[in-house]
């Protein structure tokens, strides 16, 4: 389900003295099947760019197309009900998302929600917390009472359960402990290469995205800065300035190994990949 927005302006309190222009004319095209990550400083308009994929904002000009969804400025937005089907967004506060008296009445609320019967809606609850590696022993449990990991694959197990096409995840990995954080990251990973999910990722974790995704898109005071392969962005010293982004540490450990005399090819991204090409240099 490819993504494209045009022109995309949005203004919060638009009729009001203090009006603020969040977005200005975003154009803008994200590939079917990839993940693509959303990053820029606190401001610079990402999470409002996501929340148009499913149209809980709706753009103040310009529009956005998901599949053959078409959402517009000054017009009678149709099926909306359905675009929400299609585009899961999980926000970065899970909290914000579980509301019922168990993790599997919660999880079966989308599909309940969206005309299916209650049998069929628990069956997919369960097919889904068990995917995200919630045992079945915590279905009855409160959400509340769960770990932040754990209320984080418990939201995302209550957008999988109406089986969405896109993904949205706002800052998936904020406050997750280091296998917390593998974890989750495991799963985006499967979501998208096993269940063919697109996936786009609004995060300040420029190591994760470094990592794990395929686009990135640069967000500087409501304009796009930069979009293109995530690689070429992290590898060229010159965008990263321009881009007044932070280093990945990863590419840090990257170019201190190459003043030491091994220089990492470019498509190494993770430390598993770096210590097996250094590893294969000693060795040979």
């Amino acid at each position: 389900m490819a993504i494209h927005f045009e022109k995309l302006t949005y203004i919060y309190d638009r009729k009001l003295p203090f009006a603020h222009t969040a977005l200005s004319n975003i154009d803008l095209d994200i590939s079917e099947g990839k993940i693509t990550a959303i990053i820029g400083e606190t401001g610079s308009g990402k999470s409002t760019l996501v929340q148009h994929l499913n149209a809980l904002l709706i753009p103040t000009a310009g529009s956005v197309d998901i599949g053959d969804h078409h959402v517009g400025a000054n017009e009678r937005n149709k099926n909306l009900k359905s675009l929400r089907r299609d585009v899961g967004l999980v926000f970065q506060f899970p909290e914000y998302q579980l509301f019922e008296e168990t993790i599997l009445d919660d999880v079966a609320f989308g599909p309940m929600r969206f005309g299916l019967d209650k049998k069929e809606s628990y069956e997919r609850a369960r097919e889904a917390l068990l995917s995200v590696g919630i045992d079945e022993g915590l279905f009855q449990r409160n959400p509340m009472e769960l770990s932040g990991g754990q209320k984080r694959r418990v939201a995302i197990a209550g957008i999988l359960s109406f089986d969405p096409k896109v993904l949205v995840l706002d800052e998936p990995t904020a406050g997750l402990d280091p296998e917390g954080s593998r974890r989750l990251i495991d799963l985006i990973l499967d979501l998208n290469k096993n269940q063919n999910k697109t996936i786009i990722i609004v995060s300040h974790d420029n190591d994760m995205v470094y990592s794990y995704t395929d686009d990135t898109v640069v967000m500087q005071n409501g304009r796009v800065s930069y979009h293109g392969d995530t690689l070429s962005l992290f590898n060229d010293s010159a965008l990263v300035e321009e881009n007044k982004l932070l280093l990945p540490h990863i590419v840090h450990f990257k170019n201190l190994l190459s003043s030491r005399g091994f220089n990492i090819s470019s498509s190494a991204r993770t430390i598993e990949e770096i210590a097996n090409e250094v590893s294969g240099r000693i060795k040979g």
